[in-house]
């Protein structure tokens, strides 16, 4: 996936989640994590989780959720 979508996937995964936090070595890890997704995958990953979920905990392991 293009450093843009996984930005833009970030923004509407924060927005959805207000209490999540992600410092910039978390957000680093799930860009690594999940770099093997086209955009498209990566897109679907983020609209199904933002919907799916109702609420995301201390220490839930966002990216294998969302590979």
């Amino acid at each position: 996936m293009t450093p843009d979508t996984f930005d833009k996937g970030m923004i509407v995964l924060l927005a959805t989640f207000p209490n999540l936090k992600a410092s910039a070595e978390t957000l680093s890890a799930w860009r690594t994590h999940l770099s093997g997704l086209s955009d498209e995958e990566f897109e679907s990953a983020i609209a199904a989780f933002c919907l799916e979920c109702t609420e995301v905990y201390p220490g839930t392991n966002i990216a294998a959720l969302l590979a």
